[in-house]
């Protein structure tokens, strides 16, 4: 006789005889006291008839769709060879950020290096954009001269339909059509891009900045420094950090201060970030007069030797430390000479913090004549009493300090 099985019975009543056996039930007694009757039968296990496999195959894998494997020929298409191009500053196939305070020559000596390489035949002008989002109608004439010489782009804010958004939409078509291998752009300025306060803005902009570069793509980007130098006297950048951390390469722009000659300007690039084989540090000097062409003040342009660097950086230090210098020369001929006091007395001279002053005096503390300007001996306790060099020692049992 054949008997029917209530299948979604047999379900419910197996979960209640599962919970009880977990909960230290009798298995018996929930059988025989539920509203079904149950029956002992006889079992058999089936096995399926195909093996699981040990492991997910590779194509399963959640991972195995953005795998780059068999991709390598495409990849080496879009790849550029990371050759320097603009001086010893920027990488072909690299995003580079220069921050600098206004009127340091970032734009000057941007168009300087872009003009050297295309002389040197190290870019291709027809590919090279110079979006110029920061100058006004005279400015812009003398670039576009430029431009038209030297055969790259100029493009600028306003003219010929551009605004700042099209930069973007055309960067993720180049992205989206693979066209963006060894076309470089140069952003002048940064801010009129993006909003470099605004950490979402900034990551999302860098983001896209990436895809253009992974594709073969090159930025240049020219932005503001922060108004306020850092805690050492430097130049800083300003906004978030985003910029500086997704970006290749980094490099402040700072005048070097309170220069001697009056008719020219020295700059230094000091690299805060870098990936590849970019200078640590450059420097450029150019003219000061206000009565020449923009083309007479880009070939006033020159490198300068980082042996020419450090006299002229010593210099601009000296003259720039000068009020301070002279204060604690004249404390330690009033014979205030032991460190702190020397610091208290030069800083109430001059109205400097006593930090300032600590660090001019340290500064300037050695034997060589050509840089120094005093030197110390330890004497009891080990107290340090400073003297200057061109003054006779106060005792005979000083100690020369050690080199």
């Amino acid at each position: 006789m054949q008997k029917t099985i209530n299948l979604d019975a047999i379900h419910v009543a197996s979960l209640s005889i599962d919970l009880g056996r977990d909960g230290g039930g009798d298995a018996q007694a929930i059988m025989f006291n539920g509203d079904e009757e149950f029956e002992p039968c006889d079992t058999e296990v089936i096995y399926p008839r195909f093996n699981v496999p040990d492991k997910v195959p590779l194509g399963h894998q959640p991972l195995a769709r953005y795998s780059l494997k068999g991709h390598l020929q495409h990849l080496e298409k879009q790849m550029v060879e990371q050759i320097l191009i603009l001086g010893s500053l920027v990488l072909l196939g690299q995003a580079t950020v220069i921050y600098a305070l206004a009127n340091t020559g970032k734009t000057l000596i941007a168009l300087f290096l872009i003009i050297e390489a295309i002389k040197t035949k190290r870019i291709d002008p027809s590919k090279l954009y110079y979006i110029n989002m920061d100058d006004n109608s005279s400015g812009l004439v003398e670039k576009v001269r430029l431009a038209e010489e030297y055969g790259f782009h100029m493009v600028a804010d306003g003219h010929q339909g551009f605004e700042a958004k099209e930069f973007r939409l055309a960067m993720e078509k180049m992205i989206a059509t693979d066209t963006a291998r060894g076309v470089i752009v140069v952003l002048d300025t940064l801010k009129k891009f993006v909003d470099t306060m605004h950490k979402g803005k900034s990551s999302h902009f860098a983001k896209d900045i990436r895809q253009f570069v992974f594709k073969g793509g090159t930025v240049i980007a020219l932005s503001h420094a922060n108004k306020h130098p850092g805690s050492d006297g430097r130049t800083v950048y300003s906004g978030t950090t985003d910029i500086v951390d997704d970006f290749d390469s980094a490099f402040t722009l700072a005048t070097v201060s309170k220069q001697l000659d009056t008719h020219q300007k020295v700059v230094e690039f000091t690299n805060i970030k870098r990936r590849g084989n970019v200078a640590l540090n450059a420097a450029y000097s150019y003219a000061l007069e206000h009565d020449v062409s923009y083309n007479e003040l880009l070939l006033s342009v020159r490198e300068v030797d980082p042996e020419q660097l450090v006299p002229i950086k010593h210099a601009a230090e000296v003259q720039s430390d000068a009020t301070v210098i002279a204060a604690v020369e004249a404390c330690i001929s009033d014979g205030i000479n032991s460190k702190m006091k020397l610091v208290d007395a030069a800083a109430k001279k001059v109205s400097v913090s006593q930090r300032i002053v600590l660090k001019v005096i340290e500064r300037y503390t050695g034997e060589d004549i050509c840089f120094h300007r005093w030197k110390f001996a330890v004497h009891d306790r080990g107290a340090k009493v400073f003297r200057l060099l061109n003054q006779a020692p106060q005792s005979p049992d000083l100690v020369p300090p050690k080199n």
